[in-house]
């Protein structure tokens, strides 16, 4: 039944509304994992852990969804078991999130060499990689950054799975406007926007929000000023929409307000 709450809940796009949801997960898990046969309840941990951070996440709490990882890592050192490859690519994102670059990148890398071990599937190591480059661009190493864009795109565009490329040409659009290059990076930006453009529910518009986000970037970037008060007066609209909704959702609950300020990835 939770499992099914929970995605109800992300199809009408609030996200606040997970968090007592999966907090609760983590918590019989943990209870369940006190056994000495409770093998299941232990592989199951790693990913209740995100499932909440997760949703912290995208509720607009950032530093929040850190801490469960911090929570998750203690809870599996306590009982001697490794994070899997999968949730440190996802510490790795929460860093980048909030800027602690240099924390990131170690856990990207093990991820990624673990992955490489395991001979994990090319289309799942592509996405480990753009969201290692898009880090990478925050932290100044573009000449990295650009090769594991140019190999992860190469591997996605193979994929015929939109919402996986659409995340990547993110990326690449970012890096194209580090390097100067606003004109090919509004290229990649309209074509993410075309792709996450919100369809039958409500749980891609905070993909539409950050696809809005670049495109108001890039516009700026190329100095096309009318078109950058188009696309920024979309972007606000969006963003107050999931504000609103969010914010309803949290006061439900009990909980934190989210905070969806305005950055660029």
């Amino acid at each position: 039944m939770r499992n099914i709450i929970t995605t109800q809940h992300r199809l009408l796009g609030r996200y606040s509304a997970n968090i007592p949801e999966t907090a609760a997960q983590i918590k019989e898990l943990e209870q369940l994992a006190q056994a000495p046969d409770a093998k299941a309840a232990r592989s199951a941990l790693p990913e209740a852990y995100e499932s909440h951070a997760e949703a912290l996440r995208y509720a607009g709490r950032t530093s929040d969804a850190w801490a469960v990882y911090e929570a998750m890592t203690r809870s599996l050192k306590e009982k001697q078991m490794p994070i899997p490859h999968r949730q440190r690519v996802e510490i790795g994102v929460v860093l980048g999130d909030l800027g602690r670059y240099d924390e990131a990148i170690p856990h990207f890398k093990q991820a990624i060499d673990e992955a490489l071990l395991e001979e994990l599937g090319a289309i799942r190591l592509a996405q480990y990689e753009y969201k290692y480059a898009r880090v990478l661009i925050g932290k100044g190493d573009l000449e990295t950054a650009e090769r594991l864009i140019s190999k992860s795109h190469t591997e996605l565009a193979r994929d015929q799975n939109p919402a996986r490329l659409a995340k990547c040409l993110e990326a690449r659009a970012r890096l194209r406007l580090k390097q100067g290059r606003p004109e090919e990076a509004l290229i990649d930006a309209k074509e993410v926007i075309r792709i996450r453009t919100p369809k039958e529910d409500a749980m891609s518009d905070r993909n539409f929000l950050d696809a809005c986000v670049l495109l108001t970037d890039c516009y700026e970037a190329t100095g096309r000023a009318d078109d950058a008060k188009r696309a920024r007066f979309e972007e606000d609209k969006v963003r107050a929409e999931i504000t609103e909704r969010e914010r309803n959702a949290a006061l439900d609950l009990g909980e934190a307000p989210p905070n969806f300020e305005r950055h660029s990835r």
